[in-house]
């Protein structure tokens, strides 16, 4: 039975006149892999602004313009493909590309901007739980989060502003060696944790984070100040007497970024977040 992927094509179908036949993005990636999580590089750009003579993260060389696809997806011609294939990506994926003038220890780092981890709690109080995959909707948030169920402590009835929370692994790692009882990134009790980007930056800004199945896009809404909550219910809150930082000290000014969602799907950990 050939194997079908929304939105990728199939291994052999969607043939341009003359050329070999598409196939689809996860294919491509289960043969070629994708390169962009062994190398850091200012150049990610999506399918259709593409060039000839581009060089891919994972050392494919593009050798003719883009095409537009079917169902919004894009054409792309690489040396890298099956005997010289065209690649039906979608339109919206990002893919890295090897910067020259990026110097070699650059080169060496992961993926620039990525998923570390997803967590949701069922209720306001509950503890944390890490998941490896979570669907995502318009309106609500995650599936089976307080706040996509209206019941988080600052969830406000008919407001989508902080539909899901995130926070950057760099916040985290600067913030507990500051702290006297650091918090592990479930218990700072943000949805998901992202490598790679400034959160700050990206209030009032639209993102993406690309998967398999789709792109998921977000909004950012506003920063998601840190409050006394977190320590609390962590059993890590510290008196006035103790060395080191508190929470709201320790995270002030990163405390992540609330969102709302604009178009839903599912997510997973290690999936690219595309700044849109």
């Amino acid at each position: 039975m050939k194997k079908e992927w929304p939105g990728f094509g199939s291994l052999n179908s969607n043939t341009i006149p003359g050329q070999s036949p598409a196939i689809g993005y996860e294919g491509y990636i289960n043969r070629h892999g994708s390169g962009n999580n062994k190398l850091r590089t200012p150049r990610v750009v999506q399918p259709g602004a593409l060039r000839v003579g581009d060089i891919l993260a994972n050392g494919d060389k593009v050798l003719s313009l883009p095409r537009e696809g079917s169902n919004g997806s894009v054409w792309i011609h690489l040396t890298g493909g099956f005997d010289g294939a065209w690649i039906d990506v979608p339109a919206r994926i990002p893919i890295a590309l090897i910067d020259d003038e990026a110097p070699e220890e650059i080169r060496q780092l992961g993926t620039p901007i990525h998923v570390v981890s997803i967590f949701i709690a069922p209720e306001k109080s509950a503890p944390m739980e890490e998941v490896s995959e979570i669907e995502v909707s318009p309106g609500l948030g995650l599936h089976g989060d307080r706040y996509g169920a209206g019941r988080g402590s600052w969830s406000t009835p008919g407001k989508t502003h902080r539909q899901i929370s995130f926070i950057e692994y760099e916040a985290i790692e600067a913030a507990s060696k500051e702290m006297a009882l650091p918090l592990t990134p479930a218990e700072t009790r943000r949805n998901i944790v992202t490598h790679g980007v400034r959160l700050n930056d990206v209030v009032g800004k639209e993102f993406a984070i690309c998967t398999f199945q789709g792109t998921v896009i977000f909004r950012g809404t506003k920063p998601c100040d840190p409050c006394d909550r977190p320590p609390h219910l962590a059993y890590k809150h510290i008196s006035s007497r103790a060395t080191g930082k508190t929470f709201k000290a320790a995270y002030d000014n990163r405390g992540g970024l609330c969102a709302e969602v604009v178009q839903g799907g599912i997510i997973h950990a290690g999936n690219e977040i595309l700044l849109i």
